[in-house]
Protein backbone atom coordinates (compact mmCIF):
# COMPACT_ATOMS: atom_id res chain seq x y z
CA UNK A 1 0.00 0.00 0.00
CA UNK A 2 2.98 2.12 0.68
CA UNK A 3 4.51 1.91 -2.78
CA UNK A 4 1.26 2.58 -4.30
CA UNK A 5 0.65 5.49 -2.46
CA UNK A 6 4.27 7.22 -3.01
CA UNK A 7 4.13 6.48 -7.01
CA UNK A 8 0.11 8.10 -6.97
CA UNK A 9 1.57 10.98 -5.12
CA UNK A 10 4.36 11.37 -7.20
CA UNK A 11 1.97 12.39 -9.80
CA UNK A 12 0.79 15.41 -7.22
CA UNK A 13 3.54 17.98 -7.44
CA UNK A 14 2.79 21.52 -5.96
CA UNK A 15 2.26 22.92 -9.36
CA UNK A 16 -0.37 20.24 -10.52
CA UNK A 17 -2.29 20.06 -7.37
CA UNK A 18 -2.21 24.65 -7.09
CA UNK A 19 -3.88 24.45 -10.21
CA UNK A 20 -6.43 21.96 -9.77
CA UNK A 21 -7.40 23.72 -6.83
CA UNK A 22 -7.64 27.50 -8.84
CA UNK A 23 -9.32 25.48 -11.57
CA UNK A 24 -12.14 23.83 -9.73
CA UNK A 25 -15.83 26.54 -10.37
CA UNK A 26 -17.80 26.67 -7.91
CA UNK A 27 -21.30 27.49 -8.41
CA UNK A 28 -21.36 29.81 -5.15
CA UNK A 29 -19.35 32.71 -6.45
CA UNK A 30 -21.63 35.37 -7.87
CA UNK A 31 -20.04 38.10 -6.08
CA UNK A 32 -16.25 37.17 -7.35
CA UNK A 33 -17.41 36.98 -10.69
CA UNK A 34 -19.85 39.43 -11.42
CA UNK A 35 -17.95 42.13 -9.48
CA UNK A 36 -14.76 41.21 -7.98
CA UNK A 37 -13.09 40.43 -10.84
CA UNK A 38 -9.47 42.16 -10.85
CA UNK A 39 -7.87 40.17 -8.29
CA UNK A 40 -4.08 40.78 -8.04
CA UNK A 41 -1.41 38.77 -6.22
CA UNK A 42 0.70 40.76 -4.06
CA UNK A 43 4.31 39.74 -2.18
CA UNK A 44 3.26 40.85 1.01
CA UNK A 45 0.17 40.17 3.15
CA UNK A 46 0.54 44.18 4.40
CA UNK A 47 -1.10 46.44 1.63
CA UNK A 48 -1.43 50.24 1.52
CA UNK A 49 -4.71 49.81 -0.50
CA UNK A 50 -5.72 53.62 -2.45
CA UNK A 51 -9.25 54.59 -1.21
CA UNK A 52 -10.59 57.05 -3.73
CA UNK A 53 -13.04 59.33 -4.36
CA UNK A 54 -13.88 61.36 -7.50
CA UNK A 55 -12.40 61.01 -11.08
CA UNK A 56 -13.35 63.77 -13.27
CA UNK A 57 -12.24 67.46 -13.71
CA UNK A 58 -12.91 69.94 -15.63
CA UNK A 59 -9.35 70.66 -17.45
CA UNK A 60 -7.91 74.35 -18.10
CA UNK A 61 -6.81 75.58 -21.52
CA UNK A 62 -3.26 76.25 -21.24
CA UNK A 63 -0.77 78.15 -23.75
CA UNK A 64 0.59 76.39 -27.15
CA UNK A 65 3.54 75.08 -26.45
CA UNK A 66 3.44 75.15 -22.29
CA UNK A 67 4.41 72.97 -20.09
CA UNK A 68 2.19 70.00 -19.47
CA UNK A 69 0.05 70.69 -15.85
CA UNK A 70 0.39 67.56 -13.46
CA UNK A 71 -3.20 67.28 -12.17
CA UNK A 72 -4.45 65.31 -9.58
CA UNK A 73 -7.61 63.74 -10.54
CA UNK A 74 -8.63 61.80 -7.43
CA UNK A 75 -8.52 62.45 -3.74
CA UNK A 76 -6.89 59.01 -2.48
CA UNK A 77 -6.26 57.98 0.85
CA UNK A 78 -3.99 55.27 1.85
CA UNK A 79 -5.32 52.43 4.46
CA UNK A 80 -3.13 50.06 5.69
CA UNK A 81 -4.84 46.79 5.57
CA UNK A 82 -3.93 43.11 6.38
CA UNK A 83 -4.81 39.70 4.22
CA UNK A 84 -6.52 37.53 6.26
CA UNK A 85 -5.67 33.96 6.20
CA UNK A 86 -8.11 30.42 5.94
CA UNK A 87 -6.62 27.13 5.83
CA UNK A 88 -8.57 23.62 5.50
CA UNK A 89 -7.24 20.37 5.83
CA UNK A 90 -8.90 16.98 4.52
CA UNK A 91 -8.15 13.28 5.44
CA UNK A 92 -8.18 10.39 2.83
CA UNK A 93 -7.62 7.32 5.15
CA UNK A 94 -6.71 4.41 3.98
CA UNK A 95 -10.12 3.07 4.11
CA UNK A 96 -11.00 5.57 1.27
CA UNK A 97 -8.05 4.01 -1.46
CA UNK A 98 -7.56 0.75 -0.14
CA UNK A 99 -9.65 -0.42 -3.23
CA UNK A 100 -6.97 1.31 -5.75
CA UNK A 101 -4.77 -1.89 -4.58
CA UNK A 102 -7.16 -4.18 -6.96
CA UNK A 103 -6.80 -2.06 -10.09
CA UNK A 104 -4.76 -4.05 -12.56
CA UNK A 105 -3.89 -1.05 -14.69
CA UNK A 106 -1.61 1.88 -12.72
CA UNK A 107 -3.35 4.33 -15.19
CA UNK A 108 -6.83 3.25 -13.52
CA UNK A 109 -5.25 3.67 -10.04
CA UNK A 110 -3.95 7.39 -11.25
CA UNK A 111 -7.69 8.45 -12.51
CA UNK A 112 -9.68 6.86 -9.87
CA UNK A 113 -7.23 8.51 -6.71
CA UNK A 114 -7.89 11.80 -8.97
CA UNK A 115 -11.30 11.57 -8.65
CA UNK A 116 -10.96 11.63 -4.73
CA UNK A 117 -8.46 14.25 -4.77
CA UNK A 118 -10.93 16.10 -6.92
CA UNK A 119 -13.78 15.26 -4.51
CA UNK A 120 -11.99 16.56 -1.34
CA UNK A 121 -10.42 19.64 -3.04
CA UNK A 122 -14.27 20.67 -4.55
CA UNK A 123 -15.46 20.43 -1.12
CA UNK A 124 -12.18 23.12 0.12
CA UNK A 125 -12.64 25.07 -2.61
CA UNK A 126 -16.58 25.54 -1.72
CA UNK A 127 -15.48 26.22 1.72
CA UNK A 128 -13.58 29.17 0.28
CA UNK A 129 -15.55 30.29 -1.88
CA UNK A 130 -18.45 30.79 0.23
CA UNK A 131 -15.96 32.51 2.93
CA UNK A 132 -15.00 34.93 -0.21
CA UNK A 133 -18.52 35.80 -1.14
CA UNK A 134 -19.57 36.53 2.78
CA UNK A 135 -16.23 39.08 2.75
CA UNK A 136 -16.98 40.77 -0.93
CA UNK A 137 -20.55 41.62 0.26
CA UNK A 138 -19.29 42.96 3.41
CA UNK A 139 -16.04 44.83 1.55
CA UNK A 140 -19.02 46.29 -1.20
CA UNK A 141 -20.96 48.40 2.09
CA UNK A 142 -17.63 48.86 3.77
CA UNK A 143 -16.87 46.20 6.53
CA UNK A 144 -15.40 42.91 5.76
CA UNK A 145 -15.31 40.12 8.65
CA UNK A 146 -14.87 36.67 8.69
CA UNK A 147 -17.06 33.43 10.06
CA UNK A 148 -16.44 34.59 13.90
CA UNK A 149 -17.95 37.99 13.76
CA UNK A 150 -13.99 39.76 13.76
CA UNK A 151 -13.10 42.68 11.57
CA UNK A 152 -10.91 42.20 8.79
CA UNK A 153 -10.96 46.01 6.97
CA UNK A 154 -13.21 48.56 7.93
CA UNK A 155 -13.45 51.94 5.42
CA UNK A 156 -17.02 53.34 5.65
CA UNK A 157 -17.43 57.30 4.85
CA UNK A 158 -19.08 59.24 7.77
CA UNK A 159 -21.09 61.62 5.75
CA UNK A 160 -22.81 58.63 3.92
CA UNK A 161 -26.16 57.72 5.61
CA UNK A 162 -28.23 54.93 4.47
CA UNK A 163 -31.18 55.53 2.00
CA UNK A 164 -34.53 54.98 3.91
CA UNK A 165 -37.23 53.17 2.09
CA UNK A 166 -40.81 52.46 3.19
CA UNK A 167 -43.68 52.01 2.11
CA UNK A 168 -44.15 55.70 1.62
CA UNK A 169 -41.35 55.98 -0.49
CA UNK A 170 -41.32 55.90 -4.11
CA UNK A 171 -37.78 53.88 -4.66
CA UNK A 172 -37.28 55.26 -7.89
CA UNK A 173 -36.58 58.72 -5.73
CA UNK A 174 -33.68 57.49 -4.25
CA UNK A 175 -32.56 55.54 -7.30
CA UNK A 176 -32.43 58.74 -8.56
CA UNK A 177 -30.32 59.94 -5.53
CA UNK A 178 -28.01 57.61 -6.12
CA UNK A 179 -27.76 58.11 -9.65
CA UNK A 180 -26.42 61.28 -8.61
CA UNK A 181 -23.96 59.88 -5.87
CA UNK A 182 -22.48 58.03 -9.47
CA UNK A 183 -22.15 60.89 -11.39
CA UNK A 184 -20.11 62.32 -8.96
CA UNK A 185 -17.97 59.28 -8.10
CA UNK A 186 -17.33 58.36 -12.01
CA UNK A 187 -18.63 61.48 -14.18
CA UNK A 188 -21.28 58.91 -15.16
CA UNK A 189 -23.79 56.78 -14.47
CA UNK A 190 -22.53 53.13 -14.75
CA UNK A 191 -25.01 50.53 -14.89
CA UNK A 192 -26.08 49.55 -11.56
CA UNK A 193 -28.19 47.32 -8.94
CA UNK A 194 -29.82 46.76 -5.99
CA UNK A 195 -29.32 44.26 -3.51
CA UNK A 196 -31.15 43.50 -0.61
CA UNK A 197 -32.65 41.12 1.72
CA UNK A 198 -36.40 39.56 1.28
CA UNK A 199 -37.80 41.93 3.54
CA UNK A 200 -36.84 44.82 1.62
CA UNK A 201 -37.26 43.23 -1.43
CA UNK A 202 -40.75 42.35 -0.78
CA UNK A 203 -41.44 45.55 0.58
CA UNK A 204 -40.89 47.26 -2.98
CA UNK A 205 -42.81 44.98 -4.79
CA UNK A 206 -45.62 45.47 -2.28
CA UNK A 207 -44.93 49.76 -3.03
CA UNK A 208 -45.08 48.94 -6.84
CA UNK A 209 -48.58 46.76 -6.48
CA UNK A 210 -50.27 49.30 -4.11
CA UNK A 211 -49.19 52.17 -6.54
CA UNK A 212 -51.08 50.03 -9.63
CA UNK A 213 -47.12 50.23 -11.16
CA UNK A 214 -47.09 46.76 -11.90
CA UNK A 215 -49.58 44.67 -14.60
CA UNK A 216 -49.59 44.50 -18.36
CA UNK A 217 -48.48 48.06 -18.88
CA UNK A 218 -47.19 48.72 -15.66
CA UNK A 219 -43.30 49.68 -15.08
CA UNK A 220 -42.59 47.19 -12.64
CA UNK A 221 -42.33 44.03 -13.17
CA UNK A 222 -40.30 40.91 -11.97
CA UNK A 223 -37.88 39.46 -14.00
CA UNK A 224 -35.15 36.63 -14.27
CA UNK A 225 -31.42 37.63 -13.88
CA UNK A 226 -28.77 35.54 -13.37
CA UNK A 227 -30.71 32.44 -12.30
CA UNK A 228 -32.81 34.82 -9.54
CA UNK A 229 -36.11 36.22 -9.97
CA UNK A 230 -35.62 40.03 -9.71
CA UNK A 231 -37.77 43.20 -9.44
CA UNK A 232 -37.16 45.29 -12.44
CA UNK A 233 -38.28 48.92 -11.09
CA UNK A 234 -38.71 50.85 -13.91
CA UNK A 235 -35.26 49.28 -15.72
CA UNK A 236 -33.58 49.16 -11.75
CA UNK A 237 -32.88 45.57 -10.80
CA UNK A 238 -33.54 44.62 -7.78
CA UNK A 239 -32.41 41.52 -6.75
CA UNK A 240 -32.89 39.46 -3.49
CA UNK A 241 -30.14 37.66 -1.36
CA UNK A 242 -30.61 35.33 0.24
CA UNK A 243 -27.42 33.49 1.72
CA UNK A 244 -26.90 32.58 4.62
CA UNK A 245 -24.07 30.34 6.34
CA UNK A 246 -23.21 28.72 9.51
CA UNK A 247 -20.12 30.11 11.18
CA UNK A 248 -17.90 28.34 13.54
CA UNK A 249 -19.93 28.95 16.11
CA UNK A 250 -22.63 27.01 14.70
CA UNK A 251 -24.58 30.32 14.00
CA UNK A 252 -26.75 31.04 11.10
CA UNK A 253 -24.97 34.22 8.98
CA UNK A 254 -26.97 35.84 6.66
CA UNK A 255 -25.53 38.26 3.97
CA UNK A 256 -27.72 40.52 4.81
CA UNK A 257 -29.82 41.31 7.52
CA UNK A 258 -33.24 42.05 7.51
CA UNK A 259 -34.51 45.44 5.75
CA UNK A 260 -31.17 45.83 4.68
CA UNK A 261 -29.44 45.94 1.28
CA UNK A 262 -27.09 48.15 -1.20
CA UNK A 263 -27.02 49.93 -4.31
CA UNK A 264 -23.85 48.90 -5.90
CA UNK A 265 -22.14 50.16 -9.56
CA UNK A 266 -21.21 46.99 -11.93
CA UNK A 267 -18.60 46.96 -14.31
CA UNK A 268 -16.45 49.94 -12.54
CA UNK A 269 -13.20 50.13 -10.78
CA UNK A 270 -14.37 50.06 -7.77
CA UNK A 271 -14.00 46.37 -6.28
CA UNK A 272 -10.33 44.80 -6.04
CA UNK A 273 -9.30 41.89 -4.11
CA UNK A 274 -5.57 40.82 -3.24
CA UNK A 275 -3.96 37.88 -2.31
CA UNK A 276 -0.49 36.51 -1.46
CA UNK A 277 1.54 33.70 -0.69
CA UNK A 278 0.45 30.71 1.94
CA UNK A 279 2.51 30.05 4.95
CA UNK A 280 4.00 27.15 3.33
CA UNK A 281 7.76 26.70 2.38
CA UNK A 282 6.45 25.34 -1.07
CA UNK A 283 4.07 27.78 -1.45
CA UNK A 284 7.11 30.54 -1.88
CA UNK A 285 7.96 29.30 -5.35
CA UNK A 286 6.98 31.87 -7.99
CA UNK A 287 4.29 34.06 -8.40
CA UNK A 288 1.28 33.79 -5.23
CA UNK A 289 -1.51 31.80 -5.83
CA UNK A 290 -4.97 32.55 -4.50
CA UNK A 291 -5.77 29.64 -3.63
CA UNK A 292 -2.77 26.75 -2.13
CA UNK A 293 -2.70 23.31 -1.75
CA UNK A 294 -0.70 19.46 -1.28
CA UNK A 295 -1.34 16.49 -1.12
CA UNK A 296 0.56 14.64 0.84
CA UNK A 297 1.14 11.13 2.81
CA UNK A 298 0.69 11.37 6.62
CA UNK A 299 3.22 10.46 8.76
CA UNK A 300 1.83 7.89 10.99
CA UNK A 301 0.91 6.18 7.70
CA UNK A 302 -3.17 6.13 8.11
CA UNK A 303 -3.58 7.60 4.80
CA UNK A 304 -3.72 10.89 2.87
CA UNK A 305 -4.29 14.20 3.68
CA UNK A 306 -5.03 17.23 1.44
CA UNK A 307 -3.77 20.91 3.06
CA UNK A 308 -5.20 23.86 1.49
CA UNK A 309 -4.58 28.04 2.24
CA UNK A 310 -6.11 30.92 0.94
CA UNK A 311 -4.65 34.48 1.82
CA UNK A 312 -6.73 37.65 1.06
CA UNK A 313 -8.84 40.52 1.44
CA UNK A 314 -11.42 42.04 -1.21
CA UNK A 315 -12.02 45.78 -0.65
CA UNK A 316 -13.95 48.54 -1.72
CA UNK A 317 -11.91 50.68 -3.10
CA UNK A 318 -14.44 53.65 -4.05
CA UNK A 319 -16.78 53.48 -1.03
CA UNK A 320 -18.89 56.48 -1.74
CA UNK A 321 -20.08 54.44 -4.85
CA UNK A 322 -22.18 52.27 -2.78
CA UNK A 323 -25.13 53.41 -0.80
CA UNK A 324 -26.46 51.37 1.84
CA UNK A 325 -30.56 50.80 2.10
CA UNK A 326 -32.70 50.24 4.91
CA UNK A 327 -36.19 49.55 4.63
CA UNK A 328 -38.61 50.46 8.02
Amino acid sequence: MKELLLALLAEWGIIESCEMMNQIVTPNEYFGNKFFTDREGKYSENLSIPIMRGDTIIMEAIPSGGPRPSNVDESIHKLAVELARFADTKNISVVDIKHLMSFDDPEKQKIAFAKIIGQKAGLTKNKFTATKEYMRLGAMAGIVRDGAGKELFKFKPDDHAAFSLSSAINPASKFEEYEDDLVSEFGYVPEYEMMCDRVAYNGIWDYAVANKLTGTNGSVKKTKVDGRTCIDFDGTIVKPITNAYPDKFGNTRKFFENGKGILVPIGTDAFQEFYTYAEHEDALAGEPQEYFTKVKSKDDGSGVELISESIAIPVNTRPYAVREVQWS
